[in-house]
């Protein structure tokens, strides 16, 4: 019976960070364009079951990984490193149901000194309302996660979403828009990415769609998630609740 499970935990550890590097001589055109194509979409994902944490024992911890398209990334700049198509983040994750409404959810991916790349975040969930005869629930989604690119980039995302979910049985569906606001910093200097050699910050907005699928199996359960930023970006979880 654990097998399954067993499975999924080894894969998700198999898939580690991908290296990436920014390119060299970047304009403000092109940071704008790495704020709202790299940036942002590494915010935090929700991929957990719609119905309040605090409605049971309350407790949850989880494995996820994500795919974030960089293709376009290497043909910016002046000298463009010899990046992957595609930046692979698995994160630990972890909730806490606090009232039968509000859960906190964190998640991080550890530095690793090879490839110079990890995230950190958090998400506040609040449940506001809740249908008396059919199984679909609104909440308020607020969010925040850092993103890091070796000393080259540094990049923090904040944003605000409304949620609905349908649960039936094991299976729930999930559906959430919202704003999300990037801001990056590219370090200057000889070493640096900008192209007048100066540290600099430059901000970007997007609109954020996303739709999810949870299904629950004994006390564990896998989650699917499909984001929509610019480009769309596929993420799954695989977790245990107690």
């Amino acid at each position: 019976m654990l097998r399954t499970p067993i499975f999924l935990v080894v894969f998700f550890l198999s898939l580690t960070l991908r290296a990436i590097e920014l390119p060299k001589g970047l304009n403000h055109i092109e940071r704008e364009k790495i704020v709202t194509e790299l940036g942002i979409p590494t915010s935090s994902k929700f991929l957990s079951n719609p119905y309040p944490l605090g409605g049971y024992v309350g407790l949850e911890v989880g494995i996820s990984y994500q795919v974030i398209k960089t293709d376009e990334i290497s043909l910016l700049g002046l000298q463009a490193p010899n990046n992957e198509r595609s930046l692979s983040l698995v994160e630990l994750t972890f909730g806490k149901g606090l009232y039968n409404n509000v859960d906190v959810f964190f998640h991080f991916a550890p530095f690793d000194q090879h490839e110079k790349v990890n995230t950190y975040g958090g998400m506040l969930k609040w449940g506001f309302y809740e249908a008396k005869f059919l199984p679909i629930n609104f909440s308020l989604l607020v969010l925040g996660s850092v993103f890091h690119i070796s000393d080259s980039f540094v990049h923090q995302t904040v944003g605000v979403e409304i949620m609905t979910g349908v649960n039936v049985d094991n299976l729930a569906l999930y559906f959430g828009l919202g704003q999300l606001q990037g801001e990056g910093q590219f370090m200057g200097g000889s070493d640096g990415v900008v192209d007048d050699q100066l540290t600099t910050k430059e901000t970007g907005k997007i609109s954020h769609i996303f739709i999810g699928l949870n299904f629950d199996f004994s006390n564990f359960f896998i989650s699917a998630q499909l984001d929509r930023y610019i480009e769309p970006i596929f993420s799954a979880k695989f977790g245990l609740r107690f």
